[in-house]
């Protein structure tokens, strides 16, 4: 396991570092998403309480700055998804890659105990088979 400790904690950090960043992304979406849904707050606010003969005349201008800040805005966010999107993807290939390692690192583990396990079973058959001897020959020395 130990030389995978090193990797796995460079590993683990990318994938904390991958992880935040797509965090910090979602929150920038969300903050565009808030902005859309203002906009439509205000258009509706505007409709309701605008005489509908009035709201021909004196409203215009502001459907109109709203409707291109709407479209600004949706422009942005769409990028921003393909970001977020994109960030997913890395912080899914993270994750992959540290799980083989974390695997690989559980093999490489389950071998050396299998090893050492072996070599102390090797150990304990001489120390029998010396015993079984030095006994054979205390019983033949008397």
């Amino acid at each position: 396991m130990g030389s995978f400790d090193a990797i796995l904690r460079v590993r683990k950090f990318e994938l904390d570092e991958q992880r935040r960043d797509l965090r910090r992304h979602e929150e920038e979406l969300q903050i565009l998403d808030d902005q859309l849904q203002h906009i439509a707050d205000e258009i509706a606010d505007v409709v309701e309480g605008v005489d509908a003969e009035i709201a021909a005349i004196s409203t215009g201008a502001f459907f109109e700055g709203a409707r291109k800040r709407k479209n600004q805005l949706m422009q942005i966010r769409n990028k921003k998804e393909e970001e977020v999107e994109r960030h997913r993807a890395l912080v899914a290939g993270a994750y992959q890659d540290l799980k083989t390692i974390e695997i690989a690192a559980e093999r490489e583990a389950e071998r050396e105990a299998k090893e050492l396990d072996r070599k102390l079973q090797a150990e304990s058959d001489e120390l029998g088979m010396q015993s079984v001897v030095r006994r054979q020959e205390q019983s033949r020395g008397r």
